[in-house]
């Protein structure tokens, strides 16, 4: 009987927190919202700069940076012993 109680409450339970179906015979226009456009500034409002590289992850998962064809990047000198 008790199995029969605490199932009953489960049930009731399950359906209760369910929201029912609702169906509407002619279908609502989407509303046009217009897109967000955030300024430049950061949650402090201090002026944030663009990105001088960006950074991808190549098949292996290993993760690398892509640099602007305008930044200087330093080349590495011929090893030394």
């Amino acid at each position: 009987m008790l199995r029969v109680l605490i199932g009953g409450i489960v049930v009731v339970a399950f359906f209760a927190g369910r929201t029912p179906a609702v169906w509407s015979t002619s279908p609502q226009p989407a509303s046009e919202v217009p897109p967000v456009i955030a300024p430049n500034v950061d949650v402090y409002g201090n002026p944030v700069e663009p990105a001088v590289g960006g950074y991808r992850v190549d098949f292996e998962g290993d993760l690398y940076e892509e640099h602007n064809p305008d930044t200087a990047v330093l080349e590495l000198g011929s090893p030394s012993s």
